[in-house]
């Protein structure tokens, strides 16, 4: 059982007259005001959201994060996933977390797809997931999302303990 009483509650959607829509832009701006306007830090650098936005003028990775889709089909909101949505305000606190006393586990490994090293963060459990990418000056955002499947909990955990065991001596 995921223990995620220490995060801030998610924006749940209540349609108060606006609507799915105004829900859409309540989410996008939470996480404008989370990681763009009062950026994290993670080991010492800024944790930066790339600034390319869609047709609506939304952040393409809050579109990513909130969806799981890269480019959000505007006919078809079949394609926006509630989950994801309602944990996009868990990634400051979970990046901002490492290291404390919350349970939040970090590591890191090379991704050989894009040649660069990247950072998973995770709840204790490795029910949520955060991934950014490191460089040199900073940090940048890749997803964020939570993890249903016991068997990608799993996967994620024999990653961390791969990971972050200690040197075999010779």
């Amino acid at each position: 059982m995921c223990d995620h009483s220490w995060l801030p509650p998610g924006l749940a959607f209540v349609d108060e007259g606006g609507g799915w829509p105004a829900h859409w832009d309540a989410l996008h701006a939470r996480f404008c005001k989370d990681l763009v306007e009062h950026t994290p830090v993670f080991h010492g650098l800024p944790v930066r959201v790339p600034k390319s936005r869609d047709d609506e003028g939304k952040l393409t990775k809050f579109v990513h994060v909130a969806t799981g889709h890269w480019k959000l089909d505007p006919a078809n909101e079949r394609e926006i996933k509630l989950g994801r949505c309602s944990t996009v305000t868990w990634i400051r606190p979970m990046i901002e977390a490492v290291g404390g006393q919350r349970g939040v586990r970090a590591w890191r490994e090379w991704y050989q797809q894009k040649s660069e090293f990247r950072w998973s963060i995770a709840l204790q459990d490795f029910c949520h997931l955060v991934i950014l990418a490191e460089r040199p000056n900073a940090y940048y955002l890749v997803t964020a999302y939570p993890v249903e499947e016991q068997h990608q909990r799993d996967g994620l955990r024999r990653r961390f303990e791969r990971e972050t065991r200690p040197p075999k001596k010779s």
